[in-house]
């Protein structure tokens, strides 16, 4: 399985907070990541730590990925 893209970690990142990461937020410091993650948390994740988010973020990015290549697959044999 390849890892997930940039897209689908900003994709992922709007089920956790209000405003998607930017495309360039690989370039950041990790204070500036969790400064955003923490500034732009759902009410229901605003008292998370941004380290949990983040962790919430990527495993649905591996997730979203691992699907979109599975349905690929199956497309494929068809």
């Amino acid at each position: 399985m390849s890892e997930p893209t940039t897209q689908d970690y900003i994709w992922a990142s709007c089920q956790f907070v209000c405003e998607e990461l930017p495309p360039d937020y690989e370039e950041w410091e990790e204070e500036k990541l969790d400064k955003f993650l923490t500034d732009n948390a759902w009410e229901f994740f605003e008292y998370c730590e941004p380290s949990f988010l983040w962790e919430q973020i990527d495993a649905l990015a591996w997730s979203v990925r691992k699907y979109m290549e599975n349905k690929k697959e199956d497309r494929d044999e068809n």
